[in-house]
């Protein structure tokens, strides 16, 4: 990949799913407790076994349809959950939400609009780097390779 703006892309988009997973780790671990341990944070969630919001060590969180947003301090971060309660697939207007929302580095400003993210997200799809699943409920997922 020569592309400047697809590297910025991958690596912010591998940033984002590391973040994804700790963030339902954060979740998992405060709610998946005695009796909860085989259900997925957002079918806890679905059922009502968990509050819908709150807050975490300092990080609020608020379930929605299918996923959840997170407010760290230094940045926001929404997911949603894919089949059996999965993370790790990236929306694409959530992605840039979580780019507009890092408050550490200026790393991701050259991809923090649409039309930019949307194309390198389409040449990577392209090159196979990331693969689309049109098959989640709420949204187009893309994934790793």
């Amino acid at each position: 990949m020569k592309n400047k703006l697809d590297e910025i892309a991958i690596e912010c988009i591998k940033d984002y799913v590391s973040k994804i997973v700790n963030a339902n780790r954060l979740l998992a671990f405060e709610f998946a407790k005695e009796g909860n341990r085989t259900q997925s944070v957002i079918m806890l969630y679905k059922e009502t076994k968990i509050p819908s919001k709150g807050e975490i060590g300092g990080v609020k969180f608020f379930f929605h349809g299918l996923g959840c947003s997170l407010d760290y301090e230094d940045y926001s971060i929404d997911f949603d959950y894919g089949p059996c309660g999965i993370v790790g697939g990236v929306d694409m207007y959530k992605l840039l939400s979580f780019i507009q929302s890092v408050k550490y580095t200026d790393t991701y400003k050259p991809i923090a609009f649409e039309e930019v993210l949307k194309s390198s997200i389409s040449r990577m799809c392209e090159k196979g780097i990331i693969f689309r699943d049109d098959s989640s409920l709420s949204s187009i997922m893309y994934y790793l390779k």
